[in-house]
């Protein structure tokens, strides 16, 4: 989900075999170590990015259009993220106007 997020785009496979390592590697996890201070899901999540980009680079399974793709040009999203510059830079100035006439 975190890669989605961040705009990385793979193939069927790669996703299947991420899933699969993450949850084998929780119950393993679980079995083996029931007394570690480690909470099983951060290997877990560690086992399912790794199985992800090995199979989405060492063993090309990219899909269509695989890998890392930029923002849309007018996308939704870089339209809020300049909206919220233009609030922060005002905010700023106005505490900086604010502590100057203090």
């Amino acid at each position: 989900l975190l890669l989605a997020i961040f705009c990385f785009r793979t193939g069927a496979g790669s996703v299947l075999v991420g899933m699969a390592s993450g949850a084998i590697t929780v119950l393993t996890w679980n079995k083996c170590f029931p007394d570690t201070e480690i909470p099983s899901f951060l290997p877990g999540m560690l086992a399912n990015f790794s199985g992800i980009m090995v199979m989405h680079y060492l063993l090309g399974f990219q899909g269509e259009d695989g890998g890392w793709h930029p923002l849309d040009k007018n996308s939704p999203i870089l339209e809020e993220r300049a909206a919220r510059r233009k609030v922060w830079r005002s905010f700023v100035q106005w505490i900086t106007r604010t502590s100057a006439s203090s």
